[in-house]
């Protein structure tokens, strides 16, 4: 199965638990943990470049990643080098309640699992897969972010955020452009080059490509934000939680910020030219 597949079937197995949790609760911890194999392995395949994970152990020794075939879920966890979600991330994922799963227990007598404590599985095996989805989605965002700052010239802001007046999830970008027209076109690149990079599972999780003013009251936030606690960011996910006020400013939505520097208008806008020439001969 391709990465797509794997997380649609990961989310597939996270609904069927739902339902059935009430009436069998210990086929569906059994069930629910097969989401979590399924969008590790998916993120398995897009670290070590597979189209598609292996359908046999033959096949897994053939391309050499024998070592993915397994179903224990800490050890898949390392392969995708997300240590990350051990610790918690922004949605405060519990780890231990999501990973307490094996395919062993199949054969376990019927009864050996409470309603509650499946149900609670079932919550954190769910955020854990949403939270790798997302990582797959930024690190596809970065490098298209790195591309296209090297090509057309620096972005003020680069981020995955949480629009909360449309309540979506968008792609937010600024950048200081040398006309209305000039930034309509790179807006319009960007948005083609975002599509052109995720699946259509990803793209379900990105609203739009908004442009928002460098000099935004929001922006603004994040600009002092980070100059008090740690300078600019620039090609790195980091992550920014809800409700931090900077002197009385909007409070920054929720956000996975790539890249947020704030350039003087000048000096982008010099550099974009600059680039715009070399790209264009």
């Amino acid at each position: 199965m391709t990465p797509e597949q794997l997380r649609v079937r990961a989310f597939k197995s996270i609904e069927t638990a739902k339902l059935i949790v009430e009436n069998d609760p210990g086929q569906a911890s059994y069930t629910v943990g097969y989401a979590l194999e399924y969008v590790l392995k998916a993120r398995f395949c897009s670290k070590v470049g597979l189209a598609s994970f292996p359908d046999d152990r033959q096949e897994a020794k053939r391309l050499q990643v024998l070592h993915a075939f397994s179903h224990d879920l800490d050890h898949l966890l390392k392969l995708t080098d997300d240590q990350g979600i051990t610790g918690g991330g922004m949605r405060n994922v519990d780890w231990s309640v999501a990973s307490d799963w094996g395919v062993e227990r199949r054969y376990e007598p019927v009864g050996s699992r409470i309603v509650d404590s499946v149900r609670f599985q079932i919550v954190e095996t769910e955020k854990v897969c949403i939270e790798l989805c997302q990582y797959e989605l930024l690190d596809r965002l970065r490098t298209l972010e790195i591309e296209i700052s090297s090509e057309r010239g620096p972005f003020n802001f680069f981020a995955y955020w949480l629009n909360a007046d449309k309540q979506r999830w968008e792609v937010a970008i600024a950048f200081w452009s040398v006309d209305e027209a000039e930034r309509a076109e790179r807006r319009a690149l960007i948005t083609r080059k975002v599509e052109g990079a995720m699946d259509a599972h990803l793209m379900e999780g990105i609203g739009a490509v908004a442009y928002v003013h460098p000099l935004h009251p929001t922006l603004e936030t994040f600009y002092v934000f980070l100059r008090a606690f740690g300078g600019p960011i620039q090609h790195a996910i980091k992550a920014m939680l809800i409700g931090n006020m900077v002197n009385g400013r909007p409070p920054m939505p929720p956000a996975w910020v790539i890249t947020c520097a704030n350039w003087p208008e000048g000096a982008a806008v010099g550099r974009s030219r600059e680039l715009i020439a070399k790209h264009s001969t």
